[in-house]
Formats: C-alpha cells, sequence, structure tokens
C-alpha cells in the first residue's frame, strides 16, 4: 500500500490515480490543474463501488469459490442502482470491437488490480476472482475514472476555474452516482479526505 493510500485508509493507490490524471487526462488539459485530494476522493469512490460490485458478486459464488464474469453480471443486475451505473457493460461486452476500443481509449490500468484483490478478501476472504472477471471490473471502474476526471474538468471549465477542488468533484459524483450508492459513496469519501488531512 502506497503512502497516500495508507493515510487515507485505503487499499486502492491514490498515486496509482495521480499517476493516470498525469498521463491519460493532464496531457489534454493542461491548463487544468487537479488537487492531491481530489485522487483521494476519486480513490475512495473506486474502491467503495468495487466492495459493492464484489460483494453481490460473490453472494452468487458456489461451490467453485472464484468469481467469473456471470457472478458480476448476476450482482450488478440484481442491484438497480449498481445496474443503472455499470449495467451497460454486459450488453456492450458482446461487441467485442467496442470493449477493444473503449480499452484503448482508457488503457489497461494495472494499479486497479491489486485494489480489486485486496477489496475482495475484506469482502469474502474466502474467495478468489479469476483474471477476465478481474480485468471486467478492472474496466468498469477505469471507465467511471475517466468520467468523474473529464466531467469534473468540464463543470469548471463551466464556472470558468482552472483548479479541480472538492466540492467540484463531490458534484459530479451526485451526478453520476444516484441515491443511496452516491450517498454512500460521498461519505467514504469524506472519511477518507478527513483521515489523509487530519494531521
Amino acid at each position: 500500500m502506497c503512502d497516500k493510500s495508507k493515510k487515507a485508509g485505503l487499499q486502492f493507490s491514490v498515486n496509482g490515480t495521480i499517476d493516470y490524471i498525469n498521463k491519460f487526462i493532464t496531457p489534454s488539459y493542461l491548463e487544468y490543474k487537479i488537487s492531491v485530494e481530489v485522487a483521494v476522493i476519486i480513490t475512495s469512490t473506486l474502491e467503495y463501488l468495487s466492495a459493492e460490485i464484489l460483494e453481490l458478486s460473490g453472494n452468487n459464488v458456489s461451490s467453485s469459490k472464484v468469481i467469473h464474469d456471470n457472478h458480476i453480471e448476476k450482482g450488478i443486475c440484481s442491484d438497480e442502482e449498481l445496474n443503472g451505473v455499470f449495467g451497460y457493460y454486459f450488453v456492450k461486452k458482446k461487441n467485442e470491437t467496442f470493449l477493444q476500443n473503449e480499452i484503448t481509449k482508457i488503457g489497461r490500468h494495472l494499479d486497479l488490480t491489486d485494489g480489486i484483490k485486496k477489496v475482495l478478501k475484506q469482502v469474502h476472504p474466502n474467495l478468489d476472482i479469476s483474471d477476465e472477471s478481474c480485468s471486467s471490473v478492472c474496466f468498469l471502474l477505469s471507465v467511471m475514472r475517466k468520467n468523474l476526471i473529464e466531467k469534473s474538468i468540464n463543470l469548471c471549465k463551466f464556472i470558468k476555474k482552472d483548479i479541480v477542488e472538492n466540492e467540484d468533484i463531490l458534484i459530479i459524483i451526485r451526478m453520476i452516482i444516484s441515491n443511496e450508492l452516491g450517498k454512500h459513496a460521498l461519505l467514504e469519501a469524506s472519511k477518507a479526505v478527513y483521515k489523509f488531512t487530519k494531521d
């Protein structure tokens, strides 16, 4: 666990989010700055969503003790709010060209893989996840990360500011992740930022 993640009490890598911003976002939005606290909020949100996905997916596993894509699909589709955020994936997944194009756009972000496996051990200590299914969850979270960052930058463009701050990303989280799922994501993000900044 990297130092920033440890300080924020997170399993997912805050440095991974910062590296992603520097590599994939900054070159297209050079005039905009994103604070480390915003990276903490984004990382916390991804971790919370992964825990929700993995917990519901693991509930569908029987004797195999391994989460596969059909378990993830059942888990997401069984929850109205998660399905509203991620259900598109299982329709689009049938189109391999679409997926490859999307993966090319967002990159293969291996920093999420370790976090996914760590979170799985928290929510279902006796289960494993297949490489394919881990890639599926990684893809979903990668798309979410990209959307959160780009939409927060677009918000800053609209209100004519060049620094993405905590309140900006929190507005975007409320927009993208609705109802109770969004409320819990915001609560977890607030806890992570408090831990990160309290010393």
